[in-house]
């Protein structure tokens, strides 16, 4: 699965209990990305911070690893990240398992 594809179902779907967009995500136990027009215009971040998914995303496919991305970003929980991650390996095996 391409980080394109992720951050899009990131955006457009509900993303069970760990996406929610508006309303407040700090209320609600499980939320770890949060969509808002008035963040970063509505760029996927990790709850609680301003720091995009897509960073995350884009440090694994440079060949770093979650330390890396975890060392360099303290503000993101290895939870959240690992949730994400989580959510990513779900997609793509969802995708090989129908064929579009």
């Amino acid at each position: 699965m391409n980080p394109e594809r992720l951050l899009e179902h990131f955006e457009h779907t509900g993303f069970g209990a760990t996406l929610r967009e508006g309303g407040s995500p700090m209320k609600d136990q499980g939320v770890v990305v949060y969509c808002d027009p008035d963040i970063l215009g509505g760029t996927p971040v990790f709850v609680g911070t301003r720091i995009p998914v897509k960073a995350l995303l884009d440090y694994l496919a440079g060949g770093h690893t979650l330390n890396d991305f975890l060392d360099d970003f303290p503000t993101v929980s290895r939870v959240q990240a690992v949730a994400v991650l989580k959510q990513g390996m779900e997609l793509l095996v969802g995708s090989d398992a129908h064929p579009a």
